[in-house]
C-alpha cells in the first residue's frame, strides 16, 4: 500500500471503521497483558504471544472486509472494456451504484488465464495499472494508454466512502 491510499483511507474512514481498529489493537494489548501475567511459563507465555500475533492480522483483515460490504455496499459493473483499433489504448467504461462522495478506484490489465494458480500470479505483475479517485459520479470513463496486450482480463476495485 503506497502513502497516497494510505492517506485516503485516513482522511475517509467512518468513525466506526476506527472503532473497529481501536477494538481489535485492544485485543491484542489484553492478549499481550496476559502474557505478560503468565510470564512464570515462558513456553506458554511464547505460544500465546506468537498466536495472537498470527491471529490478530486475519481477524483484523476479515472483520475489516466484512464491515465494508455491511456499510458501504456498492455494485461496479463494467460497461465497455474495448481496445481502440487506431491506437494502443483501451477505453474503459464502467458505473458504481449507489454514488458515493469520493471512490479510489484501482485498475489491472493482467494476462489471460484459465488456470486459477496462473491467474494470481498474473495479478502480482499485471500489464498495466493505475489509481485514480472519482467524486460523486456513478458513470466513469477512462482511457488506458499503450496497451499492447490483445488478450488480458480486467480486475476492477473500488474503495468508497
Amino acid at each position: 500500500m503506497n502513502k497516497e491510499k494510505l492517506l485516503f483511507y485516513i482522511h475517509n474512514l467512518y468513525p466506526l471503521d476506527y472503532l473497529f481498529f481501536f477494538g481489535v489493537f485492544m485485543l491484542f494489548i489484553i492478549i499481550v497483558g496476559v502474557v505478560l501475567w503468565i510470564r512464570v511459563n515462558t513456553v506458554y507465555s511464547l505460544l500465546l504471544l506468537f498466536f495472537s500475533l498470527i491471529m490478530i492480522i486475519p481477524i483484523g483483515v476479515v472483520g475489516y472486509v466484512a464491515l465494508d460490504k455491511n456499510i458501504r455496499p456498492r455494485e461496479v459493473e463494467i460497461m465497455k472494456n474495448q481496445k481502440l483499433l487506431y491506437s494502443n489504448n483501451v477505453v474503459l467504461r464502467f458505473t458504481i451504484t449507489p454514488s458515493y462522495k469520493v471512490c479510489m478506484v484501482d485498475v489491472k490489465l493482467v494476462k489471460k488465464s484459465s488456470d486459477l494458480i496462473q491467474r494470481f500470479k498474473n495479478s502480482l505483475h499485471p500489464i498495466y495499472q493505475t489509481s485514480f479517485k472519482v467524486y460523486n459520479q456513478t458513470y466513469i470513463e477512462r482511457i488506458l494508454p499503450n496497451i499492447k496486450a490483445k488478450d488480458y482480463d480486467l480486475l476492477l476495485k473500488t474503495y468508497c466512502f
